[in-house]
């Protein structure tokens, strides 16, 4: 797609791509069952895995910030429930982003013999981890049901979250994928950005507390708010919790999909813009 996507013709150039993958439906539908399947294959545990990273990781943190530094969340009700409502969407989204990363140089031999539109792969990466997410949201219901805790009406914007997230994550898919074919350090360098943005985001600590932190420093602020988890991850607990962080959530809820849509329709107009090159760099 030589075109700009910002002009009429490249706008229809791109609707027309993105249709398109309608008709291989069929093909993202295996791609995200063989994902599954060779992820968990040979695994005594299987589709558990999952699940117990998550786990461990819930764990580590509620204990380090419950029984050796409890000032530091002090200021927040249910520990447990606050930080599974938060880390969930951010675990499957650094997964995904880190799967995708590769996905193009491991499938160089596919590409070059078959021709199906290349963002099939980071497409259908991201729905397979994408499933891990709903039955994620799923648990933290249980365990919601299991704490005795009483779900709020909030919990119905749970739908525009996770659009939203669904077409970050497959944006960011496209151009990691991208990227990593014409640079081969980009897995290294990932790995170092998704760590510097977890605790850039508000995953084991309120907004209030960095709110407090950078009051003052409007630079800083705005520079922190740029990152699209410092709004998904408190909205995503607002549904759950019903506890309000910062403002108007149920509106930061809904303007997330339009946002994170505008996101996805600039990163796939790159990816289309270099697609070619990147299947001869391959």
């Amino acid at each position: 797609m030589k075109l700009s996507a910002w002009n009429p013709k490249g706008r229809i150039a791109m609707f027309a791509h993105l249709t398109s993958l309608f008709k291989y439906r069929e093909l993202i539908a295996v791609m995200v069952v063989r994902d599954l399947k060779v992820k968990y294959k040979g695994s005594a545990l299987g589709f558990l895995w999952s699940f117990l990273h998550p786990a461990f990781m819930l764990g580590l943190y509620y204990v380090i910030f419950t029984l050796l530094a409890p000032d530091f969340r002090k200021d927040i009700p249910n520990y447990g429930l606050f930080l599974i409502a938060g880390m969930w969407p951010w675990m499957a989204f650094s997964s995904t982003v880190g799967k995708s990363a590769p996905l193009f140089i491991l499938n160089a031999d596919l590409i070059k013999k078959a021709y199906f539109p290349r963002e099939i792969l980071p497409i259908a990466t991201t729905l397979s981890e994408f499933i891990n997410l709903i039955i994620g949201v799923g648990l933290v219901f249980i365990l919601m049901v299991i704490l005795r805790y009483q779900p709020n009406i909030t919990i119905g914007l749970l739908i525009p979250l996770l659009i939203a997230q669904l077409f970050l994550t497959v944006a960011i898919s496209f151009i990691v994928s991208l990227l990593d074919v014409f640079y081969r350090d980009t897995e290294q360098i990932l790995n170092w950005i998704l760590t510097v943005l977890f605790f850039a985001s508000p995953v084991i600590y309120s907004l209030a507390r960095i709110s407090s932190a950078l009051a003052g420093k409007s630079a800083m602020l705005t520079i922190y708010f740029i990152n699209p988890f410092a709004w998904l991850i408190p909205a995503y607990r607002y549904s759950f919790l019903g506890s309000a962080e910062i403002g108007n959530l149920t509106l930061i809820a809904f303007a997330l999909v339009p946002i994170t849509i505008i996101i996805f329709a600039i990163c796939y107009a790159i990816f289309k813009r270099f697609e070619y090159s990147m299947v001869e760099e391959i």
